[in-house]
């Protein structure tokens, strides 16, 4: 049986996560409750919905990708600016791509869980 708030996969006779300690049968009836808030969560703040659901890896690890994105990208305009003399809104127009299909990714991750 798949935790619905860690998303751990338990088998079927336990009645607690072994990931995160939750009760199993209760989880079902707090999804979605749970999914609802995580939606409008991420629709405003993004990537706070995957603390909201007790995902800490996954709401670290997208703290850390946007300002990994914005370094790197920064970094590719400072280089090509040298060499090809690229505008810096082509740059900022692949960060705001990159920020938007970790966002999609982030709701369809929310939404499938």
């Amino acid at each position: 049986m798949k935790c619905q708030l860690c998303g751990y996969e338990n088998p079927d006779e336990n009645d607690i996560c072994r990931f995160c300690g939750s009760i199993l049968s209760q989880n079902h009836n707090k999804t979605s409750k749970n999914m609802k808030l995580a939606m409008i969560l991420s629709l405003f703040f993004p990537g706070f919905s995957y603390f909201y659901l007790k995902q800490w890896h996954k709401g670290i690890l997208f703290f850390l990708l946007i300002p990994i994105f914005f370094i790197l990208y920064a970094l590719i305009s400072l280089c090509y600016n040298m060499i090809c003399y690229i505008d810096a809104s082509f740059v900022a127009l692949l960060l705001l791509i990159t920020y938007f299909l970790l966002y999609v990714l982030q709701v369809y991750d929310i939404y499938t869980n």
